[in-house]
């Protein structure tokens, strides 16, 4: 499944809102270690790095990734402020 649901998410924060922020600040960690891994492997190998659009299609997208680890508990947060 390459979606996650309203109702998985339910629960999971204050609002739908607020679950939609917390899972897109984790999609930008996810963005930038892929990036920061991509780097590293394209100087390890000495060549330049690629901007592949197939291979980005063909694995679940970052913010997938981060309602999953939502949904699933992986994710930790904080309220703050009033």
């Amino acid at each position: 499944m390459n979606y996650v649901s309203a109702e998985e998410l339910a629960g999971k924060a204050t609002n739908k809102y607020e679950a939609v922020v917390v899972a897109a600040m984790r999609a930008r960690q996810l963005n930038l270690l892929e990036k920061k891994l991509r780097e590293m492997e394209s100087v390890k190998a000495g060549e330049e790095e690629e901007e592949g659009l197939e291979e980005e299609n063909k694995k679940l997208k970052v913010t997938v990734i981060a309602l999953k680890e939502l949904v699933e508990g992986k994710i930790k947060f904080r309220q703050e402020g009033g």
